[in-house]
């Protein structure tokens, strides 16, 4: 049975249609000949949330005001005890992000249709650095990564705690947006159980936070990538346009299979799935540097190989003890011009101007 997009108008179901012609870069009507109504479903599920284990939301819930209390250096190591008993072997298991159903469907629908991959700013592949200001050890090496990226020329996506030890200086974030860096926000506290908080709670904390930071502020990250539909209600409801809290792949959380930003269905908000984060590397699966440096490559090798876009997270207070990891992540950076290295809004805007574009031709 074919999606017919002239009869079924679900809003939902025609930002699954909108989402794939933008990426595949054609009309909405030879998408819909594509897909049949169980696919349109299935990828319904796939890119939407699903409610979290009942002990995992209460232990976050009940756990973090105790972890407050906590200096940056005893909260690491309290988390680091948690995160070896999540995973006691130390072992992680990561699909390849070709391998993700969204992901696959473009690529088959590409094949079936002899469709080249969209270019990003001209370039093959979209490259995101972002790095989570969870402390503030982080906080202080961020006047290191910026004359890093001085030299490099390079821009990243900061997101900021606005209510923990550090606190936000206008003249960093005046230097930050100066140099073409975006800044975004991580939350009120690092509170790791947000999403799982009352609606009104969750909104008058990330109000409150929004409010200290002195620029505007498009983007989002969960603390310790907690989600819910409440909280991503929230997000449309403040003026946030993107959120990055979805993983790719994942051998812990929920994994939306896509490596291109779309819009999450039945709101007006963009995800930009978060591709992998360097905790993962050393926190969870203890690689030596190398190790880690091979895994990202091989990962974003994966992504530029069907055009899509990696988003890594780099905490600094991680990075500053991981220079050669670090150093050889942004030499690569440096000798491939086949990257748009871009912040996060970035690709949003980008993503507008596809529809922009889109809407022409229809005319």
């Amino acid at each position: 049975m074919q999606f017919d997009v002239n009869t079924y108008r679900s809003a939902g179901s025609q930002q699954i249609i909108n989402n794939l012609a933008l990426v595949l870069g054609i009309d909405e009507e030879a998408v819909s000949k594509e897909l049949s109504l169980d696919k349109i479903a299935f990828l319904w599920e796939e890119l939407s949330l699903e409610e979290s284990p009942f002990i995992q939301r209460n232990l976050r819930k009940y756990l973090d005001p105790i972890l407050r209390t906590f200096s940056a250096q005893k909260r690491l190591f309290f988390t680091g005890i948690l995160k070896r008993l999540r995973n006691p072997g130390r072992k992680i298991i990561l699909n390849k992000p070709s391998n993700g159903s969204y992901n696959q469907l473009i690529y088959k629908i590409r094949k079936r249709l002899i469709l080249m991959p969209l270019l990003w700013n001209n370039k093959k592949s979209a490259i995101c650095i972002t790095h989570d200001i969870d402390n503030s050890p982080s906080y202080e090496y961020i006047n290191e990564i910026m004359k890093i990226y001085g030299r490099y020329g390079i821009v990243a996506t900061f997101n900021f705690v606005t209510h923990y030890d550090y606190k936000i200086e206008k003249e960093l974030i005046q230097s930050l947006t100066a140099s073409g860096c975006e800044i975004g926000l991580h939350g009120y506290f690092h509170d790791i159980g947000l999403a799982y908080r009352r609606k009104n709670k969750i909104k008058e904390r990330l109000s409150r936070a929004i409010d200290e930071i002195p620029c505007d502020v498009k983007g989002f990250r969960s603390p310790a990538l907690s989600v819910s539909k409440a909280l991503f209600e929230v997000l449309t409801e403040i003026g946030i346009e993107y959120d990055s809290s979805l993983p790719v792949t994942s051998p812990f959380y929920k994994s939306v299979g896509a490596s291109f930003p779309y819009l999450y269905p039945g709101l007006n908000l963009w995800e930009i799935p978060l591709t992998i984060q360097d905790d993962m590397f050393f926190r969870d699966a203890n690689l030596n540097e190398r190790e880690a440096w091979e895994l990202l490559l091989s990962i974003i090798e994966d992504i530029t190989n069907f055009g899509g876009v990696s988003v890594i997270n780099l905490h600094p207070n991680i990075i500053s003890g991981k220079r050669w990891f670090y150093q050889n992540f942004l030499n690569f950076l440096k000798n491939n011009n086949q990257y748009w290295i871009c912040t996060m809004y970035d690709l949003v805007k980008s993503m507008r101007e596809r529809i922009a574009k889109q809407r022409w031709r229809q005319f």
